[in-house]
């Protein structure tokens, strides 16, 4: 009990002989220690393989990603349908994120796809065409659409770019799969192509024209090739290539590009002509996955990212299950992240050194008494622990402070690793710990008692 209060004591002395410098320590502390994960988290990935990234066969890695994660990016991405340059400008975002080299990116989404009670009769025939349907709208149906009331049926359709049609390793039995030529038409009314499964052999054939209704739009549609028997895509809202995906047979659907591109001047186009374009591209990034190859860094890739939409001034692509690194700093700048962390590194620094020198004053103003209180019979251990416990109160408010800011509420990041992100701020509080406790050693290893009884006494 002695020994207790005696720590107590020597603690509390110390503590409030210089209490505004330890205040001052603890907050530095945690800053520097928010700062110093998060940064570390951008650039080692920290608890950057979340639920959402997944390992692919070859020894590359799938993210799944998006582009309207908020409201505003939402607002931004509709204020660009008005015109013919906003539609051209959200088209060339979408081809520029497929263009790269960097890393492969897929988009697969349901569409809508309506087709005329009359124009299914003539394309079909006596042949039965219910297993293309929806599943849950066998019959006809009415809508209204531009300057009138139309009858319709709603036919499986998905939507896919051209690098999802290579990743899954689709192939045709008849006409061919989607290339980067034949989706790019001429002008905006030519016939766009579409692939259609195995199902629809025999009812109908390559090369054949049928008109498509979309979302507030209508497209004229030429069928470029029947899929294989048997192929396969996985399901909307899961990546291509990753284990463990369910996959689904596409044999009774019909697939429609995403990606198309118009080789036509935009001066002689309408904003009807490109509106449907435009706003197919604006649901493929809806459901994307970015296979980013063996080597290369995660935080280049959103470098990259960050850099492209820029350059046409929309909506960055949001990678899900990333560090909270990427997830915090996805709006900054290249130059502005390594400008935040020599600043970091620097405020840590300074903190360490900070803690250095408080103890080190401490130690050496307290030496005399210190040299007492071994010639009384008090053990080093005994002086010691009150120095340790005091560098634990200053860090220890740093853990509670990084356990409130890195909770999924205020980081706000998808699949986000919280906990691994947290033992890495607590193995942070920890090494400052026993560097500080080393330090406190190393000052209290050389204390001479005969030369503090002399001081003493003279």
């Amino acid at each position: 009990m002695i020994k207790i209060k005696f720590i107590a004591e020597e603690l509390y002395r110390s503590f409030w002989s210089s209490w505004y410098k330890d205040i001052l320590l603890i907050i530095m502390f945690s800053i520097s220690l928010v700062l110093a994960v998060v940064m570390c988290s951008y650039y080692m990935d920290l608890g950057g393989r979340g639920p959402e990234a997944r390992d692919a066969e070859d020894n590359s890695t799938w993210y799944d990603a998006c582009s309207i994660q908020t409201e505003e990016a939402d607002r931004d991405f509709n204020n660009a349908f008005p015109t013919v340059r906003g539609c051209r400008n959200l088209m060339s975002y979408y081809a520029r994120l497929n263009d790269t080299e960097e890393y492969s990116l897929i988009s697969i989404h349901v569409l809508p796809a309506y087709i005329e009670e009359e124009a299914v009769k003539k394309m079909f025939g006596r042949n039965d065409f219910s297993i293309f349907l929806n599943e849950d709208r066998k019959n006809a149906f009415s809508f209204y659409f531009g300057d009138g009331t139309r009858c319709a049926y709603e036919f499986n359709c998905y939507g896919m770019n051209v690098r999802a049609c290579d990743n899954l390793g689709l192939k045709t039995v008849e006409g061919e799969i989607f290339t980067a030529q034949n989706t790019t038409l001429e002008k905006a009314t030519d016939a766009v192509p579409v692939l259609l499964g195995w199902q629809y052999k025999g009812k109908l054939h390559v090369g054949q024209e049928f008109e498509l209704y979309g979302m507030d739009c209508v497209f004229r549609c030429r069928v470029a090739g029947i899929l294989e028997k048997n192929s396969k895509m996985p399901e909307v809202g899961a990546i291509s290539g990753s284990s463990g995906t369910s996959m689904i047979a596409i044999d009774n659907y019909m697939i429609f590009p995403f990606g198309v591109k118009i080789k036509e001047a935009p001066e002689k186009q309408t904003q009807e002509d490109v509106f449907k374009f435009a706003q197919n591209d604006y649901y493929a990034m809806w459901d994307m996955g970015i296979k980013l190859a063996e080597g290369k860094k995660i935080n280049q890739l959103s470098d990259e990212l960050r850099e492209i939409s820029e350059e046409y001034k929309l909506p960055m692509v949001e990678i899900w299950g990333v560090s909270m690194g990427l997830t915090l700093l996805r709006a900054e700048t290249v130059s502005s992240i390594r400008i935040m962390l020599i600043l970091t590194i620097a405020l840590l620094c300074f903190t360490l050194y900070a803690l250095f020198v408080t103890f080190y004053d401490k130690i050496q103003s307290n030496s005399r008494v210190y040299g007492i209180y071994l010639i009384n019979g008090c053990s080093l251990t005994m002086i010691l622990l009150p120095c340790l416990l005091e560098i634990a109160i200053i860090l220890l408010p740093a853990v509670f402070f990084s356990r409130y800011v890195f909770t999924d509420n205020n980081i706000g990041g998808v699949g986000v690793d919280m906990e691994f992100i947290l033992r890495i701020a607590y193995t942070m509080v920890g090494i400052a710990f026993l560097i500080g406790a080393a330090f406190v050693l190393w000052l209290m290893r050389g204390v001479d008692t005969e030369r503090l009884v002399r001081q003493k006494e003279t």
